[in-house]
């Protein structure tokens, strides 16, 4: 057991609050994970931990020890200002600046004099649109002053955040309104598809950061028009364009996008491009798709990213993921319905019905979107359980089309677990059942199974990924489950000696009816 102390300013111990949102672990696991914010600045804490187990004779023995440290303070003293507070959408630039901040540094406390701190600071500079669930990074680094961005249309949040050499960080909000510029779709399409654009001098340089905030910029614009103007075919197809061509820079982008900034602005982008799936056409879904799985395949390579920003990341990918998918299950529906039976008396290829070739073709590019958005919440989903101890608390990704709800646990507690989430849920059956098959499938495991740990991904979609296989026909939800050893080799869930029971909620199936005989 891990009890966490509080040393006062008097040398007292007292103890810290051990509630249940406190830590992701509990108190009595192996590990001990104290969740953000829940710790105060610049103090000393101590971990004392007690283990008990039995001695060879069976007697009960009692082991402690204990761990020290001392928390960090954040950077002090300076101020950063936005300019100017009101502007146009793809017309004013915006101006983000800070001055005059300091850090402790290695230093016990603050100094007295600033001419002892520390200047080594980076400058982190976000946008975050109303009821947006992650930000957009517009620069991080040393630079205290951002060069002039366009911003995205709505009532915006602005965030300047100053970080010390160890994380820990202090920020900023300002609040800007952008307003619609006149010819605002013109404007648009002139930064993306004009001759000698903004957009492609951006990707052949290899600038993520200033492609992907003027891509973000653009998307707000084209997804507040998909609202505005949704009986307007002529408005919607000049949309479509301008999404085609920022899904391109952002596919040729996306196996470059090497760091943790250039993935989660990647992210962002792709999410914000693909938020009105019936405007992603065609070849473009595909792209989209690809671009995803690049980007999300870098992201599980990085260790060491804060929560806040892993959770964001995953977040956009999953939901980039959903739209991608929803588009392309979308066209392939539309499809379908418009194909006539080759058979019947009045069959001839009008310019509305497909012929059996290009609905082959349409399939294939089904099923490369549909593998590629598998593979890119794959390793969103082994991002976020990467460094996660066994025991510690589910995590759940809620998306307009996609939700994931990932955990890390030990194999003894998997027996009769529920896993629920997005419309669906499995029970998996006993413990004694479960462990089974994984013995057999390596016979050189330890005996203490709760040496090592098994991640569980469960995912539903709330469209079928899987159109391009004709035998199935679905018209609900999609759930799936995936167990993981910890060396990430899947666990075998075939042939288990009891069930596993699934149940998936579906809307569309009406409550049967009560009928009262006389």
């Amino acid at each position: 057991m891990v009890t966490p102390q509080l040393q006062s300013t008097k040398s007292k111990m007292i103890d810290v609050d051990t509630s249940d949102d406190a830590t992701s672990t509990g108190l009595k696991s192996q590990s001990i994970s104290i969740n953000a914010f829940k710790l105060n600045y610049g103090l000393q804490y101590y971990l004392k931990v007690v283990v008990v187990y039995s001695d060879d004779e069976g007697d009960l023995v009692w082991s402690t020890g204990e761990f020290a440290f001392t928390t960090n303070l954040p950077p002090y003293g300076g101020n950063c200002i936005l300019s100017p507070k009101t502007g146009y959408a793809l017309d004013t630039k915006f101006v983000i600046s800070c001055s005059s901040w300091y850090d402790e540094g290695d230093l016990a406390d603050r100094p007295d004099d600033d001419v002892y701190a520390s200047t080594e600071l980076t400058y982190s500079f976000f946008t975050m649109s109303q009821g947006s669930p992650t930000r957009t990074l517009i620069q991080n680094g040393n630079r205290t002053q951002t060069g002039g961005n366009l911003f995205g249309l709505g009532n915006l949040t602005v965030i300047a955040r100053v970080s010390d050499k160890y994380g820990e960080y202090i920020e900023q909000n300002f609040f800007v309104q952008v307003m619609p510029s006149p010819n605002l779709a013109a404007r648009a399409a002139n930064l993306t598809t004009g001759k000698d654009n903004i957009l492609d001098s951006l990707v052949s340089s290899g600038d993520v950061g200033e492609a992907t905030t003027l891509i973000c910029a653009v998307a707000s614009v084209l997804n507040s028009g998909s609202t505005e103007e949704e009986d307007d075919k002529e408005a919607k197809e000049a949309r479509s364009k301008v999404r085609s061509a920022m899904i391109d820079g952002l596919e040729k982008m996306s196996t470059g996008v090497s760091t943790t900034d250039s993935v989660g602005q990647a992210a962002k982008a792709l999410d914000s491009v693909t938020a009105e799936p019936s405007e992603i056409k065609g070849g473009t879904q595909a792209k989209a798709a690809t671009a995803l799985k690049s980007v999300s395949s870098t992201f599980s390579s990085f260790d060491g990213m804060r929560e806040q920003e892993k959770v964001g990341t995953a977040t956009d990918i999953t939901s980039g993921a959903g739209n991608v998918l929803t588009s392309s299950s979308t066209s392939a529906e539309t499809m379908e319905a418009l194909k006539v039976n080759p058979m019947s008396s009045d069959f001839d290829y009008l310019e509305t019905e497909p012929s059996p070739e290009e609905l082959e073709v349409e399939r294939e590019k089904n099923k490369l979107v549909a593998e590629s958005v598998v593979g890119a919440v794959k390793s969103a989903a082994d991002a976020l359980l990467k460094g996660k101890p066994a025991g510690s608390k589910p995590i759940e990704v809620k998306t307009t089309s996609l939700t994931m709800s990932l955990q890390r646990d030990r194999p003894s507690n998997l027996g009769g677990k529920k896993l629920s989430g997005g419309g669906g849920s499995f029970k998996l059956p006993s413990s004694s059942t479960m462990l089974s098959k994984r013995r057999r499938r390596d016979t050189s495991s330890s005996d203490d199974e709760d040496e090592d740990s098994v991640s569980i991904v469960m995912t539903s979609t709330s469209k079928n990924p899987f159109t391009y296989d004709t035998s199935n026909q679905l018209d609900s939800k999609v759930v799936s489950l995936e167990l993981n050893d910890a060396d990430g080799s899947a666990i075998p869930v075939h042939d288990l000696e009891e069930d596993i029971l699934i149940e998936i909620d579906n809307p569309a199936v009406p409550e049967p009816e009560t009928v009262t005989r006389c």
